[in-house]
C-alpha cells in the first residue's frame, strides 16, 4: 500500500513539471521548420500554411515543410515581411524593404510576380494589399513611419495637411477605405474622394494595430492599454486596464486578431496576450505556457479556428478550446484536482492530494490542512460534499479522517472521526435530509449528532461512492459490484455483471426513468433495479470515473478525456487534451456545474468548460481534402479522364492526396473506399499515410472514394475519382471464347479422323518402329565400324611407329655412328660436307622420333591424358612459331579407357596440326574445363580464320581434318561447335558428357551390350 502511494506521489510531482496546455504546440527546426525568424503567415485555398521568414517563403501542408526557392527562375532567398490573402483569395508575398522591386502572388496554384515600377517602393515596406478596379493596390510604410498608397505604376504619399507629427504604426484596406493606426489615434482616408477623416484624432490614445476578421464587417483596434471596436464612426472600448510593451523607436510589429469565438490575440514583439470577450478571460502568452516567445510578429486564424502566431523565435499554433484551464502557475495549490464542490452563492472548493484551492470573487486562494496532520505525508482528499444545514463543505482525507471547510474558507477536522493509520476513509455523502454518510475499508458509517454510527461491516468491498437510492436504501459503488443497503434492516443486495472488470464500479447517475447509469472500469452500464447490463444507447468501453449533468447534457469523466452527451438528440463529443482539456485522466468527484460553467478536475489541472465557446458548426468544421493524382508504380501519373484504363498485367494504382488539418496533423486518418462496379462490392481501407497503393486488382471497373477525418473525428467531403478500368486479359474476351470453340470443333473433327484412321496409324507405327530399330542397329554398326577403323588406325600407327623407332631409327643411328667414325678418320674442317651430312642425319633421327611419337604417343599411358595434352602443347610451342598455352581445371586422374583418351588426344592433335598448317597464327590456347557434368574442350587461335559456314554450305572444305575431329567427338557422345570468320581466327568448342571420364569400358563394347 505504501508503494502505491509513493507511485501516486511521484506521478503527482511529474504532472507538476509538465502542466503546459496541450492545445498549444510550438514548431522549431527540430520539427522541420527551416527558419525561426518569422514575420507573418496565411492559408491558401488548399489549406496549406504559407509563412514569410527572413530566409524566404515556407509552406507547410501538415506533413512536410518546403521552401519556395524561385518564381520563374528568380531566386527567392531573401527576407519576406508579409504574406497575406486578398478578397479574391490570391496569396501575396512581399519582400521586406523590397530589394527586387517585385511582389509575388499565387493564383490558381501558380506563383507569378509583378514589377513595382515606382522606385519609391524600394524605400518602404508593403503592409497591406487590396484589389481596386481589378488592379492590386498597395499600402506601404517607410522607415520614418509615413505611408503611401498606389498600384504598381504610381505611389502617392498620404500626408495630412496641418499634421506633420503623425506617425503610422499600422494600416488596413477596409471597405474601400484606408484605416491608419497612428500616434494620434485613428485616421481614415478615402482614396476615391482623397478626403481624410480625422474626427477621431486625439479622442483616444495611440492606436497601434487594426484588424478586420474575415467574413465580418467588424473592425477592431488595439491601443497601448485598451481594445476597441469601431462602430458607426465611433470607438467602443471593449477591454482596458492592461499594458502592452511598445517602443516607438523599434519595429514592434503590433497586431490584433479576433477568432470566431471572440478570442482576441494581440501584442508586439515584446509581449503578446489573449483575451476572450465572452468569458472575460485575460492571460499573457509566453514560454511558461508553451509559446515559442513572449512576443510575436503576427497572428492568423485558419479555417479550423486554429491560431498561428509567428515570432522571431519560431511558430506557435493554438488550437481553439472551449475550456479555460488553471494550473499551479495560476495559483492552485496543486495541479491534480481530486474533488470539486461549491458553496451556494459562494466560493468553489477544489480538493487536491494534500491541500485545497478556492475560487472566491475572481481570486484563487490556497488552503492547507491543519498543520498537526501534515506529518502524515500523502493524504489524498477523495470527496467533497456541501452540508446545507451547517453551511460547510465536508471532506474526507484518505489516510487522516473527516473534516469540513467553512464559508470563510477555514479548514477544520472532525476530531472524533480520525484515523490511527490502520484504516482508510474511502467515500463521503450527504443526502437531501443532511444525513452524512462515509465509508472506510472496514465499515459503513452515518454521523448522528456529530458522532459516527457504524451501519454495516463492508470489509474488502472498497466503497467508492454512496448515494440515496430511495427512502430506505443507499446505493453503493464498490470494487465488487453495485450494492443496495437497507438502513432499516441492514440487509445488503448485490448486483454484478459477471465480468470482473465491469464489477469495478466508480460512479452512477440517476436518470428520470428511475434507471441508473453505472460507470465501471469496463465502460458504461445501466441498472434497472434488478440487473446491470451494457448500455446500448451510448457505447463507452473505457473506465468511467464520474457522471454529471449540465442542463440537457450529461458528462462522463473518462480515462482519456471527458464526454459530453445529449440523450435527447444523441449529440456527443469527446474532449481530450487535443481539444484543450487540462489532463488526460479525470477524477471520481471532480465535476461541478455552476453558473453556466462546467468544472472538470483532472490529474494535470482544472478545466472550466464555457458553452459559449463551443459551437458545433465552427468547432467541428470539415477538413479540406486535396487530390494530387493517380500514378503507376514508376511514379508516372495517369491522365485524369472519365475512365482510366490500366493494363491487366500491372493492376496497381498509387493514389496521392493530402488533408491539411492542423488540429493535430499526426491524427489525420484517410478512408479509401474501393467500389467494384461490376460486382457491386465495397472494400474499405484506412491509413494515416498521404498515399495509398491499391494492388492486384481483378479485371473490371472500379470507383474510388477518398475522405479524411481530422483529430476530432470530423470527416471531410467525400471525393469521388475517375472510374478505373482494369483491362480484361485476352483469354477472358468473347473473341477468345469463339476461338476456343472453333479450336474444340477442330479437335473433335481431328479426333474423328484419328479414330477413322486409327488402324492405319497402328500399322504405320509398327512399320516405323521396325524401320527405326533397323536404323538404330545400322547406327550402332556404323559406330562399331568407326571405332574399329579408329582402333585399326591406332594399331597401324603403333606398328609403323614401332617400325620407325625400332628398325629404321636404329639403322640410321648405326649409319650415323659409322659416318661420324669415318669423318674422324678423314681430316676435314668443320664446314665440310661430312659435317653437313652428319647434322642432316641428326635431323632425320629427330624427325623419325617425332613422327613415331605423333603416330603413337606413349605419354598418354605414362602421363595421363591431361598431362599428355599439355606436353603436346609445349612440344608445338617449342617446334613452331606459335605459342600454345594450356589451361585445365581437372585435378584428378581420369580413369577412361584408352580408346576414349586416344580419341580426345587425337582431336587436340588434329586441331593443333590444322593451326600449324593453315592459320598463320601467333598464339593459340587449349582449355579443358570440367563443369556441369560436361567436359568442355576449347581450341582457339588468333590466325587468319576462314568463313566456316559459307565453305561448309558450298562444299569448299577440303581434307579430312575437321570431319575427322567431328567424328571423334560424335563418337564420344559429344557435340562440336566451330566458329570461324575471315580475319577473326578459329574457335573449336567440344562438349563431351563427363560420364565417359570414369568409364573403363569401351564405347563399342557398351553399345554391343545395349544391343544384346
Amino acid at each position: 500500500m505504501r508503494k502505491f502511494f509513493y507511485i501516486i506521489f511521484l506521478l503527482h510531482l511529474i504532472s507538476n513539471l509538465f502542466s503546459q496546455p496541450s492545445n498549444i504546440r510550438t514548431y522549431t527546426t527540430l520539427d522541420g521548420l527551416p527558419s525561426l525568424t518569422l514575420y507573418s503567415c496565411t492559408q491558401d485555398e488548399n489549406g496549406n500554411i504559407w509563412i514569410a521568414t527572413e530566409s524566404g517563403l515556407i509552406v507547410y501542408n501538415g506533413n512536410s515543410w518546403n521552401k519556395l526557392d524561385s518564381v520563374k527562375g528568380e531566386n527567392l532567398n531573401y527576407l519576406f515581411s508579409l504574406v497575406q490573402k486578398d478578397e479574391q483569395r490570391t496569396i501575396w508575398a512581399v519582400p521586406g524593404f523590397n530589394p527586387t522591386n517585385k511582389v509575388f502572388y499565387k493564383k490558381d496554384n501558380i506563383w507569378e510576380s509583378t514589377n513595382l515600377e515606382n522606385a519609391n517602393y524600394k524605400n518602404s515596406t508593403i503592409i497591406d494589399i487590396t484589389i481596386f478596379d481589378d488592379q492590386p493596390h498597395f499600402l506601404s510604410m517607410t522607415r520614418n513611419r509615413s505611408v503611401a498608397f498606389g498600384n504598381k505604376e504610381w505611389m502617392d504619399d498620404l500626408t495630412i495637411d496641418g499634421l506633420t507629427d503623425i506617425k503610422v504604426y499600422d494600416g488596413k484596406f477596409i471597405n474601400k477605405q484606408i484605416f491608419l493606426a497612428t500616434n494620434r489615434g485613428l485616421i481614415i482616408y478615402n482614396p476615391e474622394t482623397k478626403i481624410y477623416n480625422t474626427g477621431l484624432i486625439d479622442k483616444t490614445e495611440k492606436v497601434i494595430a487594426i484588424s478586420k476578421p474575415v467574413n465580418t464587417d467588424e473592425i477592431y483596434l488595439l491601443g497601448l492599454n485598451w481594445i476597441g471596436q469601431f462602430i458607426d464612426n465611433k470607438i467602443i472600448v471593449l477591454k482596458e486596464n492592461f499594458e502592452i510593451p511598445f517602443f516607438e523607436q523599434h519595429s514592434n510589429y503590433a497586431f490584433i486578431t479576433v477568432t470566431p469565438f471572440k478570442d482576441f490575440y494581440f501584442g508586439t514583439i515584446f509581449g503578446s496576450f489573449r483575451w476572450n470577450q465572452l468569458v472575460d478571460h485575460f492571460e499573457k502568452l509566453d514560454n511558461s505556457i508553451g509559446f515559442s516567445s513572449s512576443g510575436a510578429t503576427s497572428c492568423f486564424v485558419d479555417y479550423e479556428s486554429n491560431v498561428w502566431i509567428t515570432s522571431l523565435r519560431g511558430l506557435t499554433k493554438v488550437k481553439h478550446s472551449p475550456f479555460i484551464n488553471f494550473y499551479e502557475s495560476d495559483g492552485l495549490s496543486e495541479n491534480e484536482i481530486t474533488a470539486i464542490e461549491s458553496f451556494p452563492n459562494g466560493p468553489i472548493i477544489l480538493a487536491h492530494n494534500g491541500s485545497f484551492s478556492a475560487f472566491d470573487k475572481n481570486r484563487v486562494l490556497r488552503l492547507s490542512l491543519p498543520s498537526q496532520k501534515e506529518h502524515r505525508g500523502f493524504h489524498r482528499i477523495l470527496y467533497l460534499a456541501y452540508d446545507p444545514k451547517l453551511d460547510v463543505v465536508w471532506f474526507n482525507s484518505q489516510l487522516l479522517g473527516i473534516g469540513y471547510i467553512t464559508r470563510q474558507l477555514k479548514v477544520r477536522w472532525q476530531n472524533n472521526i480520525q484515523s490511527d493509520g490502520s484504516f482508510s476513509f474511502l467515500s463521503l455523502f450527504i443526502d437531501n435530509r443532511s444525513n452524512i454518510y462515509y465509508s472506510t475499508d472496514k465499515y459503513l458509517y452515518r454521523i448522528d449528532k456529530g458522532n459516527p454510527t457504524p451501519l454495516k461491516s463492508i470489509s474488502s468491498l472498497n466503497v467508492r461512492r454512496i448515494f440515496r437510492y430511495d427512502d430506505e436504501n443507499l446505493i453503493l459503488a464498490t470494487k465488487k459490484g453495485l450494492y443496495l443497503f437497507n438502513e432499516n434492516t441492514t440487509e445488503v443486495d448485490s448486483f454484478k455483471t459477471g465480468t470482473l472488470l465491469a464489477d469495478e464500479v466508480y460512479s452512477f447517475y440517476k436518470m428520470t426513468n428511475n434507471k441508473w447509469l453505472v460507470g465501471t472500469y469496463n465502460g458504461l452500464y445501466i441498472f434497472d433495479g434488478e440487473k446491470i447490463r451494457k448500455y446500448d444507447d451510448l457505447k463507452i468501453d473505457k473506465p468511467v470515473f464520474f457522471i454529471g449533468q449540465e442542463n440537457e447534457f450529461i458528462w462522463f469523466g473518462l480515462m482519456g478525456g471527458a464526454l459530453r452527451w445529449n440523450p435527447s438528440t444523441g449529440q456527443k463529443f469527446l474532449f481530450t487534451p487535443t481539444e484543450g482539456l487540462a489532463g488526460v485522466e479525470t477524477n471520481r468527484d471532480a465535476f461541478l456545474y455552476k453558473d453556466g460553467k462546467v468544472f472538470i478536475g483532472t490529474a494535470n489541472g482544472l478545466s472550466v468548460f464555457h458553452s459559449q465557446l463551443y459551437s458545433e458548426e465552427l468547432y467541428q468544421s470539415k477538413p479540406k481534402l486535396n487530390f494530387y493524382g493517380l500514378f503507376n508504380l514508376k511514379g508516372i501519373p495517369y491522365k485524369i479522364e472519365s475512365e482510366i484504363h490500366i493494363p491487366y498485367s500491372n493492376p496497381e494504382v498509387l493514389i496521392k492526396y493530402n488533408s491539411p488539418s492542423f488540429i493535430d496533423e499526426t491524427l489525420v486518418e484517410y478512408t479509401i473506399a474501393l467500389i467494384n462496379l461490376s460486382k457491386e462490392s465495397r472494400e474499405i481501407h484506412r491509413t494515416k499515410s498521404n498515399s495509398y497503393l491499391l494492388r492486384n486488382l481483378d479485371p473490371g471497373a472500379y470507383s474510388i472514394e477518398i475522405s479524411a477525418a481530422n483529430a476530432k473525428g470530423v470527416s471531410s467531403d467525400t471525393l469521388s475519382l475517375s472510374t478505373i478500368v482494369i483491362q480484361t486479359p485476352f483469354f477472358k474476351n468473347i473473341w477468345f471464347y469463339l476461338l476456343v470453340i472453333i479450336f474444340l470443333i477442330s479437335i473433335s473433327y481431328s479426333a474423328y479422323e484419328y479414330l477413322a484412321r486409327n488402324r492405319y496409324f497402328k500399322l504405320l507405327e509398327i512399320e516405323v518402329k521396325k524401320r527405326t530399330q533397323e536404323l538404330r542397329n545400322s547406327e550402332r554398326s556404323i559406330r562399331d565400324l568407326t571405332q574399329r577403323i579408329f582402333t585399326a588406325q591406332e594399331e597401324e600407327r603403333e606398328k609403323i611407329a614401332r617400325e620407325l623407332h625400332d628398325n629404321l631409327s636404329q639403322e640410321l643411328a648405326l649409319v650415323k655412328f659409322e659416318f661420324d667414325k669415318l669423318s674422324n678418320e678423314v681430316s676435314v674442317d668443320s664446314n665440310s660436307k661430312f659435317t653437313l651430312l652428319s647434322n642432316k642425319l641428326d635431323g632425320i633421327l629427330i624427325s623419325l622420333k617425332n613422327m613415331a611419337f605423333l603416330l603413337h604417343p606413349n605419354s598418354i599411358k605414362q602421363m595421363g591424358l591431361v598431362n599428355a595434352v599439355q606436353a603436346l602443347c609445349n612440344d608445338v610451342s617449342n617446334h613452331s612459331n606459335i605459342k600454345v598455352e594450356f589451361f585445365s581445371n581437372i585435378n584428378e586422374p581420369l580413369r577412361m579407357n584408352e580408346e576414349y583418351q586416344t580419341n580426345i588426344y587425337r582431336f587436340v592433335q588434329e586441331g593443333l596440326t590444322n593451326i600449324r598448317k593453315h592459320s598463320k597464327a601467333e598464339s593459340s590456347i587449349v582449355i579443358f574445363i570440367l563443369k556441369d557434368d560436361f567436359l568442355n574442350i576449347r581450341i582457339e587461335d588468333d590466325g587468319i580464320g576462314f568463313n566456316y559456314n559459307e565453305e561448309k554450305t558450298s562444299g569448299k572444305l577440303n581434307g579430312m581434318g575437321l570431319a575427322s575431329m567431328e567424328e571423334r567427338i560424335r563418337f564420344l557422345g559429344g557435340e562440336l561447335n566451330i566458329k570461324s570468320y575471315a580475319g577473326e581466327g578459329c574457335k573449336l568448342n567440344a562438349k563431351i558428357p563427363s560420364s565417359i571420364l570414369h568409364n573403363n569400358d569401351s564405347l563399342a563394347s557398351s553399345n554391343q551390350e545395349s544391343v544384346s
